[in-house]
């Protein structure tokens, strides 16, 4: 192709004609399909806002302000508060927000550790995951309008439309696990998500790993099974 022709996407260049395509341009197309859209980090900080908000108000009417202590309903009234603004503008897409999301992480954590001890500071746990997942989640940087690299968002797209049929055969295996109902249909849909790994197509088609793995787990469960029952059934 001549250079007029050719146009640059995050996998090469390609043509025009091909450059259009959007399975050929499945990470621009990625991009942009989320770039400024809210995802669901967004929308649960949103809601988690306004209940916070909420739970401001009612923590204010138990404040005895003849006897202020920071330690009691005035000081988690403080931190609801500052949490209804930080998630609020988090939903309204502040960039300042991810900088005070992960700062009241930390607040709280000094917190915690004044009032109870260093054995508190294993209830930071979830907070700290859920802010770190928040913060590092392809969908949640897009919504932000922060560039990604290339590898991140095939990640991410291999994630989310990757051969759908691998991801649901590894769920029902791991179900299986709880309620062999699901072994068949794991093993089935192993089988299906393993017809369709295609690493030469465009774009390429993988989950090979989670469709052996459904078909694995569908087999031992099904085969644990029969045992059971055979050993039931023996006199």
């Amino acid at each position: 192709m001549c250079a007029d022709d050719a146009r640059r996407l995050m996998q090469g260049t390609f043509c025009a004609d091909c450059a259009a395509r959007p399975e050929v341009a499945f990470l621009d197309t990625y991009r942009n399909t989320h770039w400024g859209k809210r995802d669901s980090w967004a929308w649960l900080f949103g809601v988690t806002g306004l209940i916070s908000a909420a739970a401001t108000v009612g923590l204010l009417g138990l404040v005895d302000f003849a006897e202020l202590s920071v330690a009691g309903p005035l000081g988690w009234a403080l931190f609801t508060a500052l949490y209804a603004v930080t998630a609020v503008a988090f939903w309204a897409r502040v960039r300042l927000a991810r900088v005070a999301l992960a700062a009241l992480v930390g607040l709280l954590g000094v917190v915690l550790l004044r009032a109870l001890g260093p054995p508190a500071l294993v209830s930071l746990l979830l907070p700290v995951w859920l802010t770190v997942s928040a913060l590092t989640n392809v969908r949640t940087k897009l919504f932000f309008r922060i560039e990604v690299p290339p590898a991140q968002l095939e990640r991410a797209w291999r994630r989310g439309y990757d051969n759908p049929v691998a991801r649901q055969a590894l769920s029902y295996g791991i179900g299986g696990l709880f309620l062999p109902v699901f072994a068949p249909l794991a093993v089935v849909l192993g089988v299906v998500g393993l017809l369709r790994v295609d690493p030469r197509a465009t774009p390429p088609v993988g989950g090979r790993a989670a469709s052996l793995a459904g078909v694995v787990l569908g087999v031992l469960v099904m085969g644990a099974w029969v045992a059971v029952v055979a050993n039931g059934l023996a006199p």
